[in-house]
């Protein structure tokens, strides 16, 4: 609990890109108390430019086996992840609950005007999730900023398998950053 990838400060962001396997993942190990992890202001699988595609293997983030409390993205342009671009999902979370996925351009490049697509689902949430919010939170702050980009994935942008008491809101799906271009997934 309590780890920190990147950051929403100017400079605090990785490159994470090209890997193997997975480019983040954050295994709770069933832990009911793990929490308080952020993954915010990445570029995971897109090289340093934003704009090229160097995608990890498997999925850009997962989160697995308890890895509850997790936030990814966040309010500010700052904090926003550019996910893309991956040989797998953009965002799995598997097993967990309590997640906060905010403010990202998941399937675009960093400009969020250009298809970068993941090669499965833009955000997956299976195997028992649960409390996940998929963009705006409504607590009054922050609400525009919130949404996601979630657009160009080679299968659907969300899938929910086996996943309940979970939100989306406030999201721009099959769109560009814009909300007025066609970016739209290849299924749902």
């Amino acid at each position: 609990s309590g780890t920190q990838v990147g950051g929403a400060s100017a400079g605090a962001g990785n490159v994470i890109s090209g890997n193997a396997n997975r480019g983040v993942q954050i295994d709770g190990n069933a832990n009911a108390t793990m929490g308080s992890n952020v993954v915010a202001g990445n570029w995971i699988g897109v090289g340093a430019d934003g704009t090229t595609a160097l995608g990890n293997t498997a999925d850009g983030i997962l989160l697995y086996n308890g890895a509850n409390g997790t936030t990814i993205g966040g309010s500010s342009a700052l904090a926003r992840n550019v996910i893309a671009g991956n040989h797998g999902e953009g965002i799995q979370v598997d097993s967990s609950s309590n997640v906060w996925i905010a403010g990202n351009y998941i399937g675009v490049d960093a400009s969020g005007n250009t298809v970068l697509g993941n090669t499965t689902d833009g955000v997956l949430l299976n195997n028992g999730t649960t409390n996940v919010t998929i963009g705006t939170d409504l607590d009054g702050s922050n609400d525009a900023g919130e949404g996601n980009v979630i657009s160009g994935n080679a299968m659907r942008g969300i899938a929910l398998l086996n996943a309940s008491n979970n939100t989306i809101r406030g999201n721009l799906i099959g769109l560009d950053a814009s909300g007025t271009l066609d970016r739209g997934n290849a299924g749902d």
